[in-house]
């Protein structure tokens, strides 16, 4: 048990080591709930955006979309079994210069060792860990809605809409200046041509008026919600 305390408190382990512990207080403190899990954004580390040589190195090893904190989890953690054992087998067993000399060579292989398997370990996760992009109001403008509401003036109506990715969102609509909607009820198709965004609403047009009587909505139009 002494040799193993030994090999523990070696500085080449302690390299290692401390690192990890800061990771491990973090993973502690996010799975009780005090620290958003998404730690790359929160410790300022975001590698998506990260710039220069490291940014470069990252992305050419697969890694861009993986969390420092976990990338580092894996380093550390692989670095620290390294370390250890190698102290235990290598550095102990010498005395004098050649423990020194055995030592940093140790501290280079541990490192190589952890970056590697640490990469490897951790690269299949970049694809699964990717910051999901909120869409914005805009992306809906020029696309077609379908009419939930009973009635649609200046003051009340909602429609369902379709997202670019597939996504559908229930949203507020008002007719555009001037546009009279009073025969406008449940299932009618509208473009959304512009969207308030004081009210949070989109100003529409019936969807015949732009393009001919005989346009053909995009959404399904089972559901209607009478007011």
């Amino acid at each position: 048990m002494s040799e193993f305390w030994n090999a523990f408190i070696h500085p080449v382990v302690l390299v290692f080591f401390v690192p990890l512990a800061v990771c491990l207080v973090f993973w502690m403190i996010s799975l009780i709930g005090f620290v958003d899990l998404d730690l790359d954004v929160d410790l300022d580390l975001d590698v998506d955006g990260a710039d220069g040589a490291a940014g470069g190195l990252l992305e050419s090893a697969g890694v861009a979309g993986v969390p420092p904190l976990f990338l580092l989890t894996a380093v550390s953690l692989v670095g620290w079994f390294v370390a250890i054992v190698g102290v235990m087998l290598v550095v102990d067993p010498l005395g004098g210069g050649a423990a020194i000399a055995a030592a940093v060579v140790l501290l280079v292989v541990a490192f190589a060792v952890g970056l590697v398997l640490g990469v490897r370990v951790s690269r299949p996760l970049a694809g699964l860990m990717q910051t999901a992009r909120a869409p914005r109001a805009a992306e809906l403008v020029g696309r077609e809605a379908v009419v939930r509401s009973g009635r649609v003036d200046a003051d009340f109506g909602y429609a369902d809409a379709d997202w670019p990715d597939g996504s559908r969102s229930r949203i507020d609509i008002r007719p555009l200046d001037g546009t009279d909607l009073s025969g406008i009820g449940p299932g009618a198709i509208v473009r959304l041509l512009s969207h308030d965004a004081d009210r949070g609403v989109y100003l529409v047009s019936p969807d015949a008026d732009l393009f001919g009587a005989d346009a053909t909505p995009d959404l399904d139009t089972t559901e209607t919600d009478g007011i």
